[in-house]
């Protein structure tokens, strides 16, 4: 929602609340949290470094580890290659996510404790798979995108994690001039989620590039996305 100061705000709140209950696993994934924000305003390094020290400072020992911990680390470690890979450092970012894929494999289908259950969820291979992409999109890499997407099955994503992952792929078809597929893709959101997507530049800067380039005149399926990027769908 852009509102960047009630996210400090909460992301504080929770940082103290898990510090007071002496929670170190809940720290440094809320730690997680407060890396995304600072990538969202573009502290790449900060973001990055935020991450990484986390991480090292759980590190857990694989052959002892418990789904949480390895769950925790893992997406430390996804924090971190998403600002890297911001940063025009793909290798950093290729190795980082390789360590998570080393977590998540070592976790594999494991359940984390149900009171982490929000918190560490959602760390899976197929997970890590999705990252990959984004990684791809982020380096301008449309067609190891759709690659990369071909083999990504959704298991047991977050819901917003394979949201974010589609409009990696649509927006790579989109940059691959394939108008109908990204569209379909887009539409597939919109059924899905249709507020999540209004509140996405992401996705208003895709259905924008398809719009204007295309030579065709516009569909049905493309004027009702036009219409929602606008807030006019109902």
């Amino acid at each position: 929602m852009r509102a960047v100061d009630l996210a400090y705000q909460a992301v504080n709140s929770a940082l103290d609340a898990a510090s007071s209950a002496g929670d170190e696993l809940l720290s440094a994934v809320t730690v997680k949290r407060m890396s995304w924000l600072l990538l969202r305003q573009g502290r790449l390094t900060d973001a990055e470094r935020l991450a990484v020290t986390t991480a090292d400072r759980i590190e857990p020992r694989f052959s002892r580890a418990t789904p949480d911990e390895l769950a925790a680390w893992g997406w430390l470690m996804v924090a971190a290659a998403a600002a890297t890979a911001r940063d025009n450092r793909p290798d950093d970012a290729v190795a980082q996510l390789d360590a998570a894929a080393a977590a998540a494999a070592r976790l594999g289908t494991r359940p984390v404790s149900p009171d982490q259950l929000t918190i560490v969820g959602g760390m899976r291979s197929s997970m890590v798979d999705m990252m990959r992409a984004e990684a791809a999109a982020v380096a301008g890499e449309p067609r190891r995108v759709l690659d990369l997407a071909a083999n990504v099955s959704r298991g047991g994503a977050e819901k917003t994690t394979w949201r974010r992952h589609r409009l990696d792929v649509a927006r790579a078809h989109a940059e691959l001039r394939d108008w109908s597929e990204a569209t379909a893709a887009l539409s597939e959101l919109a059924a899905d989620a249709p507020v999540w997507l209004r509140h996405q530049r992401y996705a208003r800067d895709t259905v924008r590039m398809i719009t204007t380039s295309r030579r065709r005149a516009m569909g049905q399926e493309l004027a009702k996305l036009a219409a929602l990027m606008d807030g006019q769908a109902a």
